[in-house]
């Protein structure tokens, strides 16, 4: 072989070894760019991802704050109902049945307008208005010179005798239209306090 053909020879393979090499870098670039494309994410996609983890976040958090308000709530009312409640024991030394047979002899009388019964259930002297009445005669006088409240009749009908809110002065029917105590004779229970009793618009 001539020292010309192995020249030439040579070249064709350098030349070749170069062609390969650029081929393949080119097509690892290639690989390169495409596995990037795929494994990179689109604008789009990231901002999708994001909403996605703020929106899970945001569920969470409000999640935790519902729970955590419905046991501040759970535990107010507890901690309201510990404070009242049917212990008529804070201010009488009559039983559960006792204290509310008396309410329901109230409200009886009340619904049927039996002021003559409601008169004798009363503990006297009763402060009505800033006015004193001693005994049934002076108190039977004045509801029939004022009448009684529509309103007083409603809350006094409205009441659950068989769940009186009781504390220190008493225990309440209505909304404070009657206080229940024990009588100061011990004998029984007796009204003490009537409210809103008499009509204003026939009180004179």
């Amino acid at each position: 072989m001539s020292l010309k053909n192995s020249k030439r020879i040579l070249l064709t393979t350098l030349l070749s070894a170069m062609f390969a090499g650029t081929l393949c870098s080119c097509g690892t670039d290639g690989l390169n760019s495409d596995w990037k494309k795929e494994k990179s994410p689109t604008p789009e996609a990231a901002s999708i991802n994001i909403e996605a983890e703020t929106q899970a976040v945001t569920e969470s958090t409000t999640t935790k704050i519902s729970e955590g308000t419905t046991v501040a709530a759970t535990e107010a009312a507890t901690e309201a109902d510990s404070m009242t409640g049917t212990d008529y024991s804070v201010c009488s030394n009559f039983d559960e049945e006792t204290v509310e047979s008396f309410a329901a002899a109230v409200q009886l009388a009340v619904a049927n307008e039996e002021w003559a019964d409601l008169a004798e259930l009363i503990e006297y002297p009763i402060t009505i208005d800033d006015i004193e009445y001693n005994d049934t005669e002076s108190f039977l006088k004045a509801v029939d010179g004022f009448g009684v409240a529509h309103e007083f009749k409603e809350a006094i009908l409205e009441t659950d005798t068989r769940e009186l809110f009781a504390r220190d002065i008493g225990i309440r029917m209505g909304n404070g239209e009657i206080w229940i105590n024990d009588r100061q004779d011990g004998s029984n229970l007796g009204i003490t306090s009537l409210n809103f009793f008499f009509s204003q618009h026939d009180k004179q």
